[in-house]
């Protein structure tokens, strides 16, 4: 007669735990229900910042090591190279800023009369960012906690690059204008026209303009804004411009860049 060693049984039993933890953390991810959103919330956020942790010391050995052959590999030219490139990143960075409320200065002459481009809103880290052809998206160090709510605009230098789709409690999730998921109602060049901005992965920079009026026309260079017909997002925001290739098709050209997406601003709207 065989009886269950003790191991035996404690193995059982932590495989049965986890399977019962897992489960409940499925159903709890799977609802829409009210009460379980804290809940969700607490398991979002620990998640997030458990995977962000565990990626630190491989990121630390990362930039130790470069630093290290750079000491062996940086003379005086190399280091005003250094110097000269971070200049012009910031020039490169005001030049834009300068654009943005340059043409956001005008637009609000055109269509409201007023000069008023600047919006409530508060700087936050990108702690995680994922991108492809489906799912554009980015995880940043605010949440519920700090006024964040799903729908807010993301912006980088007062450009729009995209929006909250969740909002835990001290990290929020956010898509990026590509998003095929993502839609932006917008208002296009001194025509006016609407139009629905979308993430589409076949077109040009991911971006499409869709329900655009029958008679439209474009010559290039048409300023893309945000419009509030939909009461979601505030007027004005900047985007990108229509550009033309060389068979006169427009694409959209986005104002701002991936690669610098490190830290935004989360505009807080006010919700009724």
């Amino acid at each position: 007669m065989k009886f269950a060693s003790s191991s035996n049984v404690d193995v059982k039993k932590k495989i049965i735990i986890f399977f019962i933890i897992s489960l409940f953390i499925f159903i709890i991810d799977a609802s829409n229900k009210k009460y379980f959103q804290p809940v969700r919330a607490v398991i979002n956020d620990s998640v997030i910042y458990s995977i962000n942790t565990v990626k630190l010391p491989f990121l630390f050995i990362a930039d130790s090591s470069k630093s290290f052959f750079n000491l062996f590999q940086k003379d005086e030219n190399s280091l005003k190279l250094d110097q000269f490139e971070g200049l012009k990143d910031k020039v490169e960075d005001l030049e834009n800023k300068n654009l943005v409320l340059e043409k956001r200065i005008q637009y609000f002459q055109d269509i409201v009369r007023e000069e008023k481009y600047n919006f409530p809103s508060q700087l936050a880290k990108t702690i995680i960012f994922k991108e492809n052809i489906f799912n554009n998206m980015f995880v940043v160090n605010k949440g519920s906690l700090d006024g964040v709510k799903v729908g807010d605009p993301v912006i980088k230098n007062n450009v729009l690059v995209g929006k909250i789709i969740e909002a835990n409690f001290k990290s929020s999730k956010a898509i990026l204008l590509t998003n095929i998921n993502s839609r932006v109602p917008v208002r296009i060049g001194s025509m006016k026209y609407n139009a629905i901005l979308n993430g589409h992965e076949s077109e040009k920079n991911n971006l499409k303009l869709t329900f655009l009026p029958k008679e439209y026309s474009f010559v290039g260079g048409e300023i893309i804004y945000t419009t509030s017909i939909d009461g979601i997002m505030p007027e004005g925001l900047i985007i990108g411009e229509i550009k033309l290739d060389k068979n006169k098709k427009f694409y959209i050209q986005p104002f701002y860049e991936v690669n610098k997406l490190d830290l935004v601003s989360i505009i807080n709207l006010k919700k009724n």
